[in-house]
């Protein structure tokens, strides 16, 4: 408190004087001491030889004066040889101002000063200790004395002793009242002046020292504050410092999701606000294919273009992979499509990185507020399900929240929910579509397709789950029930006589891309008892070059346990052919959508050019979606070694694969139509 209210060095002083104050009075007071108990020790020197001069001759007669009136005392004839006799040892004792005889009452009988005989000392007397025999001693300086004028002044030891006449004769008792009291007044001048020097040096270095001392631990204390001041103020830069960073994305630049989140809390109440949802098109893919390092410059460059292209339009953000939000005030939703076009325009021309072309497209999704929700971290939401259906719209790759979007997504939640019911409830089952040879038509294998038995709507497609299935994390637990139930049908097929007859097993890109994919499949082979020739999993193209080498590490894997390998829906894909003189495949499947217009030369050629270069390295060629005898035909005449499709058997549930398969061995090479 004082500290706050005065300044740190008048404090200081104040302790300094305080101390040095403290240090003086206890240095006088020893100093004042030490004189008092030199000059009563000489006292006590003095005291046998004036009871040695008086006792003998004046004894009696100071013993009879003491009732005598003070007016008498001065010239009593005794008193006048007692006085006489004093002078005597006072000069003989140098120092010595004044030997004064008082009586126990306190009156001076005889003194080296005639001033004093007859005076009453009371007050002397109560320094004795109320009369018990004790000395007492007193210094008083800078006094006057009557015999040198009041222009000399002395520094004066006052010292009071019993007097006893018969301490001669033999020791005097304790509790003896004392005969006479004599004061002896010496001069000690000079050894107070010596004491005051003393004390002076003491102050100044006392003084000096402490002052040094405070100096030191004020300078000390004050460049400490500034050290202290210092970090505190690199503290508080650094934090600053640490919160900018975190506000900000150390790839792009851009303000990141934290900085949105404290930009949407200080929203005003009145006002609107435009949220746009950017998504780089197939990033995963590009970052993939090309690596993280060309994924990080497309980002930026991506970043930068938008900056440039909304300008002072709006504010970007990236919250994270390739996931932008543009925020717009003061727009309309009128404006929207504008901002939406300026956005687009932006990924118009293809980015030029590390020697590499790539052409990035983006989706856009806006919403608005408050139009859309009052609350704006609610319309970052909607925003966010306006850029799904966009991503998934066939023409225009923006789109504004409708309420509709928000009913698809409460769709697909509770789709979601009733997954996971049928996982947990066992409602899944397998129904399985024979592959027949191009030329015998029998059965040489049978793909494992999934379907949900609704408790409610009945026996569903995969086309009503399949795609939300394989999104979620489901899919790895689904993926291997899938296969082991599969692998355990195979099995017991194999039991009943079906000798030869292979499953294949759809995979899923999440199962694929699981690094104990290959250890699950190992796992399901051991624990049904399969022969691992009789089981072919089917990829797709997006699955084999996505990470290709870890795709490759994958299907060696794969391989090694003795299975077989096809693409499936080939020519839909992103198409890399390359991987497919590098990736160990069995079989390719022809999609089917090349298949189905076989009436149209284009698609004919294109089938029959896949089907030559699947041939040309080796592979087994399955034409999928065989519907009609026109396109069996056509299968045949592009060389397909085997046919799939409802010209045959739709898929059909396990039970009825047996009868199937004895009924088209028993066509004997003939078609047959189930």
């Amino acid at each position: 408190m004082i500290a706050r209210r005065f300044p740190p060095w008048l404090v200081a002083s104040f302790f300094v004087a305080l101390a040095v104050s403290a240090l003086a009075a206890l240095y006088d007071s020893h100093g004042r001491g030490q004189i008092i108990e030199a000059e009563m020790r000489a006292n006590s020197r003095v005291t046998p030889s004036l009871v040695a001069a008086l006792w003998p001759h004046f004894g009696t007669t100071l013993a009879g004066l003491e009732t005598r009136p003070a007016s008498l005392l001065g010239h009593h004839p005794d008193l006048i040889a007692v006085e006489e006799a004093l002078g005597t040892l006072l000069a003989e004792q140098p120092g010595l101002l004044e030997i004064r005889l008082i009586t126990a009452a306190g009156r001076t009988l005889a003194s080296t000063l005639a001033s004093e005989v007859g005076r009453e000392n009371t007050g002397l007397l109560g320094g004795l200790a109320a009369r018990n025999g004790r000395a007492y001693g007193r210094l008083t300086a800078d006094q006057p004395w009557p015999t040198r004028g009041d222009a000399t002044r002395l520094d004066l030891v006052t010292g009071i002793l019993p007097l006893y006449f018969d301490e001669l004769a033999a020791a005097t008792p304790a509790e003896a009242r004392p005969d006479l009291v004599i004061a002896l007044v010496s001069d000690v001048s000079q050894a107070y002046t010596r004491h005051r020097a003393r004390l002076f040096n003491l102050v100044v270095i006392a003084t000096t020292l402490l002052g040094l001392t405070v100096a030191a631990i004020l300078v000390a204390a004050h460049r400490a504050a500034r050290r202290v001041a210092r970090a505190e103020r690199a503290n508080a830069a650094r934090e600053q410092a640490a919160r900018l960073d975190s506000l900000r994305d150390q790839l792009t630049g851009l303000p990141n999701r934290m900085a949105l989140t404290e930009h949407l809390g200080r929203r005003p109440a009145s006002g609107s606000a435009t949220v746009l949802c950017i998504n780089l098109d197939h990033f995963k893919l590009i970052n993939d294919s090309l690596g993280p390092a060309v994924g990080d410059r497309l980002l930026e460059h991506a970043a930068r273009r938008l900056e440039t292209a909304l300008a002072e339009q709006a504010r970007i953000y990236r919250l994270g992979s390739d996931e932008f939000v543009a925020i717009a005030e003061g727009l309309t939703p009128g404006d929207t499509g504008r901002i939406a076009e300026a956005v687009l325009a932006a990924f118009a021309h293809p980015f030029e990185i590390d020697g590499n072309e790539i052409a990035a497209t983006a989706s856009v999704g806006a919403a608005h507020w408050p139009v859309d929700h009052a609350d704006l971290e609610q319309v970052l939401g909607c925003a966010d399900l306006a850029v799904i259906a966009a991503k998934r719209a066939a023409t225009r790759r923006w789109a504004s929240f409708e309420p509709v979007m928000r009913t698809v997504a409460d769709e697909k939640v509770a789709l979601m929910t009733g997954l996971r019911r049928a996982r947990d409830q066992q409602q899944f089952v397998l129904h399985y579509q024979p592959r027949l040879g191009g030329r015998s038509l029998e059965v040489e294998c049978v793909e494992a397709l999934l379907r949900w038995q609704h408790p409610e709507e009945g026996l569903l497609p995969p086309a009503r789950f399949i795609e939300a299935l394989e999104d979620s994390p489901l899919i790895l637990d689904v993926g291997r029930w899938v296969l082991a139930t599969a692998c355990a049908q195979a099995v017991h097929w194999h039991q009943m006589g079906l000798h030869g007859l292979r499953v294949s097993v759809n995979v899923a890109a999440r199962q694929f891309n699981d690094d104990d994919f290959p250890a699950t499949v190992a796992s399901v082979l051991k624990e049904t008892g399969l022969d691992p020739a009789l089981l072919e999993l089917e990829l797709t193209e997006t699955q084999l070059i996505t990470d290709a080498a870890q795709s490759l590490q994958r299907i060696e894997k794969l391989k090694n346990l003795g299975l077989r390998l096809s693409i499936d829906d080939f020519g839909t894909g992103y198409s890399a052919l390359s991987y497919l003189q590098r990736l160990p495949i069995d079989c390719l499947k022809i999609d089917r959508s090349f298949v189905r217009e076989v009436h149209h030369a284009r698609d004919g050629q294109i089938a029959r050019a896949i089907a030559a270069l699947a041939h040309g390295l080796g592979l087994t060629v399955v034409a999928e979606g065989v519907e009609t005898e026109a396109q069996a035909v056509a299968a045949r005449h592009w060389g397909c070694e085997q046919l799939q499709g409802f010209l045959y058997s739709p898929p059909v549930a396990s039970e009825a694969i047996p009868a199937l398969v004895n009924r088209l061995r028993q066509a004997d090479g003939q078609q047959v139509t189930i």
